[in-house]
Formats: C-alpha cells, structure tokens, sequence
C-alpha cells in the first residue's frame, strides 16, 4: 500500500464523513486468504493512517489477531484492537500500558463453528477458539479495558441472539464486569473520536449524557443472563426520553 496511500485514504474517508479510521493489521478468520498470522501493514503505513486520525481529532482501530501485527499497531499508537484472540503476554501488557481497547468476541466466533467447515476458515476459527482462554485470562492479569463488540454484520437475523456474547463471557468475567463493558467501557470507546462523535456523552446515565434507560425485573449485575433472556425481563426501554415499553 505505502505511507502516502495510507494517508490518502485515510483523509479520504475522513473527508467523507467517518467517525474513525479502522485498518486490518493482521488476517481474518472469514476470508479464504491471508492467514491469522500474516501482518499487513508496516509501522510506518500504521503511524501514516495514526496521524491523519490525529489530525482529525480521531483515532484508529485495527482489525488483527495476532501478537506481532497487535504490538505493531500498539506502538504506531492504534486505541482499539479488534478481534485480538491470539494476543501472547507482552502485548497484553502493552496494551494495558498503552491504555488502548480490546474489542473482542465471543459469540460470533462459536456461530461459526458449524459454517466454517471448509478447511481454511475452519482452520483459522479453530485458533481463534483455541486462543480466546489465555486472551481473557491476560486481560484480567494486566486489567485491560474490555468492551463488547459482536462483528456481527448486515441483517438483524444475524444479529438478533448478539446478547448471547454477553453471557459467554461468564467463564472468565463476573455479570458485574460484563455489563461495564458492555456500557462505561463502550461509551469510553465512543468517546475516542472526539468532536467527530455524533452521540455526545454515552456509557452514563446523567444530565446532558445520550442515556438509554432499560429497567428489567431482575439484576443484570447478578447475572447478566438477565439481559439475555430480554423478552421475559425488560419491562420499561426509555430512549431518547420516549418510553418504548413499559410493562412494570
């Protein structure tokens, strides 16, 4: 690609509207090339993409899994990795020392499993899989800021059991620290393209904040299973300060 394509899209897209750049670092485990392992971006293409979101009063994230393309983005100064399962020690530690994001999943990863039969998906998904123990596990050593994210694309019958990531998480984290980041960890995210944020102040419920009210008839923060089985829990949705539903 070469820094001054980098940062000509980079403007371009920003130019256009964008509220952050996201780049793909590293491999994917949907497409039939490019190997979780393989890095697709030098550190300086990286920084080249970095400063133009500076200039914009944004950031970028990245699309990558494993540890060298995540180290790489880390020191070009990239806030959010993407995906991350293959994460190793030192650049959990970076990222922790960086005070950048993991963006991560769950649930999309096992939906998968069933459809990825092909040997090259399938084979990318299994290491994935096979890597999201540890990630979580150094997340909680380094206390990295976590937040839900689904990458999961298009259709809402794609998208309608996505809560299902939330109670995945329960092998590793308490419902307490689930909905932090599910909530304040994902509006800090929000925040991180400053002026260029359309929703104002998000993840708190004050004045002057963009603050959707849920009230469900048990404690998310007891266990978040709560939030999953919505239809049977949610009494009152209250957005935009209209109330959707209101069964209490």
């Amino acid at each position: 690609t070469g820094v001054d394509q980098v940062m000509a899209a980079a403007r371009h897209y920003l130019y256009l509207g964008a509220d952050f750049i996201k780049i793909a670092n590293g491999g994917g485990v949907s497409s039939f090339t490019d190997p979780l392992y393989v890095n697709e971006f030098f550190q300086e293409e990286t920084e080249a993409a970095v400063r133009v979101a500076e200039d914009y009063g944004t950031y970028v994230a990245t699309h990558v899994f494993n540890p060298v393309g995540i180290k790489r983005a880390l020191n070009a100064g990239v806030k959010t990795i993407e995906h991350g399962h293959l994460i190793d020690e030192e650049a959990m530690e970076l990222l922790a020392e960086k005070k950048a994001i993991l963006s991560t999943q769950v649930y999309v990863m096992a939906m998968l499993e069933p459809i990825y039969t092909d040997a090259v998906r399938g084979g990318k998904l299994k290491q994935a899989l096979d890597g999201m123990d540890n990630m979580f596990k150094l997340a909680k050593k380094y206390k990295a800021k976590i937040v839900y994210g689904t990458d999961l694309l298009f259709d809402y019958e794609g998208r309608k059991d996505q809560l299902k990531d939330l109670t995945l998480r329960k092998p590793w984290f308490t419902s307490a620290e689930i909905m932090i980041q599910a909530t304040g960890n994902a509006g800090d995210c929000v925040a991180l393209c400053g002026k260029r944020n359309m929703y104002g102040k998000v993840g708190v419920i004050e004045e002057g904040a963009m603050a959707d009210v849920l009230i469900y008839n048990q404690n998310p923060l007891e266990d978040v299973a709560t939030v999953e089985d919505h239809e049977n829990t949610l009494k009152l949705i209250i957005k935009d300060g209209k109330v959707f539903k209101n069964t209490l």
